[in-house]
């Protein structure tokens, strides 16, 4: 299974072709330099919730969507809501990138379990 990173990454390029936009469209409809989109999309540079949640919007998909390995898309999609994503990223700066990835892991694990209890009691 792939890095978290290399999931999003990933992800953004399958967005990318799907909707026939390049990086630099991308980079352009988001106000970041196409260097930044290439830095991003190489691994170089990690990107910004905020600038991931502007990806999301340009591609027309849930951020959610980006975070779900291709040999897990066929497992019902789960939707992070803005507080899983908040507390997920939102760990404190010296946070490695190991750190980070555990946290949205567990914040989809968590979320995953609810939707399962949800299904099992009938509630919503």
């Amino acid at each position: 299974m792939n890095s978290l990173s290399e999931t999003v990454i990933s992800n953004i390029k399958k967005a990318l072709k799907e909707n026939n936009m390049s990086q630099a469209e991308l980079g352009r409809r988001i106000h970041a330099a196409r260097s930044t989109v290439t830095h991003w999309l190489d691994g170089t540079n990690g990107i910004r919730q905020d600038k991931l949640e502007e990806i999301a919007k340009v591609l027309h998909r849930d951020i959610s969507w980006f975070f779900i390995d291709e040999n897990e898309k066929h497992i019902k999609q789960q939707k992070l809501n803005h507080n899983q994503i908040l507390l997920a990223m939102s760990l404190d700066s010296d946070a490695t990138k190991e750190e980070v990835d555990e946290a949205i892991r567990y914040v989809k694990y968590m979320h995953a379990k609810r939707l399962e209890s949800n299904e099992h009691t009938g509630e919503n």
